[in-house]
C-alpha cells in the first residue's frame, strides 16, 4: 500500500525526475527563443536605419553581444523604455564612436522609437556602470617598465 501511495504522489507531479522535458529545459528553450527574436530585432533595426548609420558586420556581431549581456535584464538599463529603444542606443553608440559628431535630434527614425539624448545618456550610463561592477579589471603585473623611474618622471 505504501508503495502505490509513494507512485501516486511521484507521477502526479507536473515534472517527474529523470523526464527529457523538465521545467528547467523548458524555461531554457523559451530563453533562447527570446534571445534569437531579440537577435533579430537588432538586426530590423539595423536594416531600418539609414545608410549612413547601419553598422558594419563586426559592429553588428559587437550589438549582439551587448543584446545577450542585457537579454534579461533591460529594466536594468532603463524602467520605461521599450527594447527596441535599448538595441537602438547600443547601435548608435557604436556608429557614434566612429564619428563622434553625430546627433540623436538629425534622425527621424529615433523620433519615431522616442528615443531622446537624455535616454541615450542615461542608458549608455547604466551600461558602463554594469560593465564596471560585473567585469573584473585587473592591474597586469610586467617587468617590462621601470616602475621606480616612472615615477621619478611624473609619468604615472
Amino acid at each position: 500500500m505504501k508503495n502505490i501511495e509513494q507512485l501516486l504522489k511521484k507521477y502526479s507531479k507536473p515534472y517527474v525526475p529523470g523526464e527529457k522535458w523538465s521545467k528547467e529545459y523548458d524555461k531554457m528553450i523559451h530563453q533562447n527563443m527570446n534571445l534569437q527574436d531579440n537577435i533579430t530585432l537588432l538586426h530590423q533595426l539595423n536594416q531600418e536605419l539609414p545608410n549612413t548609420l547601419q553598422l558594419n558586420k563586426c559592429d553588428l556581431r559587437i550589438a549582439e553581444n551587448l543584446a545577450k549581456t542585457f537579454h534579461g535584464n533591460l529594466k536594468l538599463l532603463h524602467k520605461t523604455a521599450k527594447k527596441e529603444v535599448i538595441y537602438l542606443v547600443f547601435l548608435f553608440y557604436l556608429k557614434k564612436m566612429e564619428n563622434p559628431l553625430l546627433q540623436i535630434e538629425d534622425y527621424s527614425i529615433f523620433k519615431k522609437y522616442g528615443l531622446t539624448t537624455q535616454i541615450y545618456s542615461l542608458i549608455i550610463s547604466r551600461a558602463f556602470r554594469y560593465y564596471m561592477e560585473h567585469v573584473p579589471v585587473a592591474m597586469e603585473t610586467t617587468t617590462d617598465y621601470d616602475h621606480e623611474k616612472l615615477i621619478r618622471n611624473g609619468d604615472i
